[in-house]
């Protein structure tokens, strides 16, 4: 556990990258497993108000699913479980730090935000920003490209994801 934990601490300073991290299915399968229980969690209790398992469900299948599509056109398959594991990981990380920001209220459509949800919004933003780092950096190593190329990919990853969002729940916020 306290090498996974280190693991997770060092992927998000961008010191090391998914080759790190063990060959093994099990591990990608229980980490992504764990992913996705904790967005699950998260959601139903930090924004029980709204019906969001099934866009939950497609953000985190999205969120391993285009990494390892690049990975099989690149020809870099047998990277796939050690990536799916990175990207996992750093999004259980992500996870727990964007959940404060969840019990902030949202704003409502024309009003003014208060000062406590300027905050966060901007710290919302600054906390994406970071992640979308660090899964370039996973991105990175794991298709051998430059940071550059990995960051417009996850940023790509990123616009895709809320694209098919927007257009399989239009009615949800």
């Amino acid at each position: 556990m306290k090498t996974l934990v280190e693991l997770a601490r060092d992927l998000c300073w961008l010191r090391r990258g998914p080759q790190d991290l063990p060959y093994s299915p099990l591990l990608g399968m229980l980490l992504f497993g764990a992913a996705v229980i904790l967005d699950l969690v998260l959601v139903g209790v930090l924004r029980p108000d709204q019906v969001r398992f099934p866009r939950t469900l497609l953000d985190d299948v999205l969120m391993v699913g285009l990494p390892c599509l690049a990975l099989t056109i690149a020809g870099k398959g047998e990277r796939i479980w050690q990536t799916v594991g990175a990207i996992s990981l750093v999004s259980i990380v992500f996870a727990l730090l964007f959940a404060p920001i969840l019990l902030v209220p949202t704003v409502a459509v024309g009003a003014t935000p208060t000062g406590i949800q300027l905050m966060a919004g901007w710290l919302w933003l600054a906390l994406l920003s970071w992640h979308l780092m660090v899964t370039g950096h996973i991105l990175r190593h794991a298709l051998e490209v430059p940071m550059t190329i990995g960051v417009m990919l996850a940023l790509g990853f990123f616009v895709a994801n809320v694209m098919i969002d927007i257009a399989l729940f239009p009615a949800t916020p």
